[in-house]
């Protein structure tokens, strides 16, 4: 009889949405998401909509008791005004990350971030 090693998945998923307006002015939103605990892997992903078609900066700071951890910038430019665009990536960290700060940049216009998910694995 083959015996095989029993494998142990975690999966935590949090997901959020927000609505950032830009006034007809360059600006930056940002928000925090505590209680986070990530301690290994996981993937950051989100939709993405805009009213126009001007770029748009993402920046993700994970901290462990208010100390870095982790920096991830994502670019995005908008294909089309008014559209759903998905956008996701990985991160690996080596301690704990109790929170991400999430910074967005925008020239003007309307923002929206929906299903903004952390999913969490070993």
């Amino acid at each position: 009889m083959m015996m095989f090693p029993k494998m142990m998945l975690f999966i935590a998923m949090v997901s959020y949405s927000f609505k950032m307006d830009f006034d007809k002015q360059k600006g930056e939103k940002s928000f925090t998401i505590q209680d986070t605990f990530l301690d290994d892997k996981a993937i950051i992903s989100l939709w993405i909509r805009s009213s126009n078609t001007k770029p748009i900066s993402l920046s993700f700071k994970g901290y462990n008791n208010k100390n870095l951890v982790f920096i991830n910038n994502l670019d995005h430019i908008p294909t089309v005004a008014n559209q759903w665009e998905m956008k996701q990536f990985s991160i690996e960290v080596d301690k704990l990350v109790d929170s991400i700060e999430v910074i967005i940049s925008a020239e003007s216009g309307q923002v929206w971030i929906d299903d903004f998910a952390i999913n969490s694995y070993k």
